[in-house]
């Protein structure tokens, strides 16, 4: 069977490929590295070959396959192989013909968030940074490294950044969440921003990132510490987890009887339902994109097509004009050459060129008469006479 250099498939055809042809091979057809697919799989949720599956293929000749999972919330059917570069798919070519659906799915997003949200667990919280995630040691590794330069020189701006307490625990309530989305190779990552406030100068704070397929959700704390009127450290009289934006994700208040540890499983559950909403945003946004593209190409069409229509009609008009100058010219120039020569035969009657004058007379006939052949069209070719004129040019 030929295999096709596609730009994107779907889980169940990258599934049977990966399975059914060396990904060495695959990565000659679609022009990307075997690690690329390797990585394409595991971000996909896509069981791939495991070491000595092929060997073990050759000498037996059978082996298991292991089945496609669902897909999870924030994946989308169909795969790209390759990073979207949004400006060259707004400026491609588009078929006009074409009808562009909007998009649609199968199941509804609690029917994709809940196979997800039972595969996960336990919802522990860890209760040290000893053993890390390693969604959390790049800044972990920074904090070191500020620690050893305060130890050799004891400035300010070496000091750590997140050695209070509530950073601390923002940090273990991230570790935790990370650890649990593990077993749906979700891709976590904390990092640190910096905000600077007139009167307090350089503020510090983290912000967590979870990527579930082709689908981000952002996680922040609101801390009661937080200055006031500053959108990037938002307040809150209590400490608050915000796991996405504050009008489309939730918000997880620290309470007495609540703590943000033992609601994990919400939290998570809330991860996921973003992840599954963002994406179907996406597609919708990127449908509305693609309509806007289609209408201003219309568009566009429409107003080039006006635009050779007004220089047509233009053209025409100006091609008119030059015919009628033509016509009167050439009708002008006939009239005067035959006067010319009406004036030629009546001046030879003229007494002064009777008799001694007749040589003068003579040759001032020669000039005009040469004036009146000049200028009578009956004697140019029709080319030169109207030249604007041509036959089926006026529409």
């Amino acid at each position: 069977m030929t295999i096709q250099k596609p730009t994107s498939i779907t889980r169940a055809e990258l599934h049977a490929l990966v399975w059914r042809e060396p990904r060495s091979k695959l990565s000659g057809i679609w022009g990307i590295s075997d690690v690329a697919i390797g990585k394409l799989c595991v971000r996909e949720c896509i069981p791939a070959p495991p070491p000595g599956y092929w060997a073990k293929k050759s000498a037996v000749g059978r082996v298991s396959i292991a089945p496609l999972p669902m897909r999870l919330p924030g994946q989308r059917e169909l795969v790209q192989l390759r990073a979207i570069n949004h400006y060259e798919l707004w400026h491609a070519p588009v078929d006009l013909t074409e009808e562009i659906s909007p998009p649609t799915y199968d199941l509804t997003v609690e029917e994709v968030v809940q196979p997800a949200f039972e595969r996960l667990g336990p919802f522990r919280a860890k209760r040290d940074l000893s053993d890390p995630h390693h969604g959390l040691r790049r800044v972990l590794r920074s904090e070191a490294n500020r620690a050893e330069k305060l130890k050799e020189r004891d400035w300010s701006f070496n000091k750590p950044h997140f050695l209070e307490p509530r950073f601390q625990r923002q940090l273990r309530i991230f570790g935790s969440l990370f650890f649990i989305l593990d077993s749906i190779q979700a891709s976590c990552d904390v990092v640190e921003r910096e905000t600077w406030i007139q009167g307090l100068g350089h503020l510090h704070h983290l912000i967590a990132s979870v990527s579930i397929g082709a689908s981000s959700v952002q996680l922040q704390f609101l801390e009661p510490e937080n200055p006031k009127g500053n959108s990037d450290l938002p307040r809150c009289s209590v400490t608050t987890l915000r796991v996405g934006r504050s009008d489309r994700g939730g918000d997880f208040v620290d309470a007495p009887d609540a703590k943000i540890e033992r609601r994990l499983d919400d939290i998570v559950k809330t991860i996921l339902t973003l992840a599954e909403t963002n994406m179907r945003a996406a597609d919708c946004s990127l449908y509305e994109r693609r309509l806007e593209r289609k209408r201003q190409l219309l568009a566009d069409m429409a107003e080039s097509e006006r635009k050779k229509e007004e220089e047509r009609q233009a053209a025409i008009k100006a091609q008119k004009e030059a015919i009628r100058r033509e016509i009167s010219d050439a009708a002008t120039n006939l009239r005067r050459a035959q006067e010319i020569r009406n004036l030629v035969e009546t001046m030879a009657a003229h007494p002064d060129w009777i008799g001694d004058g007749r040589p003068d007379y003579l040759s001032w006939s020669v000039v005009a008469l040469a004036e009146a052949d000049g200028i009578d069209p009956m004697l140019k070719p029709i080319g030169k006479c109207f030249s604007s004129w041509k036959a089926g040019a006026i529409r």
